[in-house]
């Protein structure tokens, strides 16, 4: 579709064809992933103005290195993490021990 732009900050792009609901014709928004087995998953489509959804063909599901790392965690068992600031003395005056000079 060719139009001149409306303002300056129109970028004449046009948006990408969102799926439309077959009943109604609104436009179907994403709700949510299912597992459909075998390591596939479909994705899950709810309209937004009568409600109803569409499940889309079944695809790969992403695997670990495509979806990201999780985030380290330390074991509860591991304790609180060493400060290499605060050496034993200091340590000891903190926690209101035996003062050394």
């Amino acid at each position: 579709m060719n139009r001149a732009p409306n303002s300056m900050h129109d970028n004449v792009v046009e948006k990408a064809l969102l799926p439309r609901c077959s009943s109604c014709g609104g436009e179907l928004r994403f709700s949510h992933r299912e597992y459909a087995g075998r390591g596939l998953q479909a994705v899950i489509r709810r309209c937004a103005s009568c409600g109803a959804s569409l499940r889309e063909a079944p695809a790969a599901r992403l695997v670990g290195a495509e979806r990201g790392r999780r985030r380290q965690r330390p074991g509860i068992d591991e304790g609180a993490p060493s400060n290499p600031v605060l050496d034993a003395a200091t340590a000891r005056r903190l926690l209101g021990g035996a003062d050394e000079p």
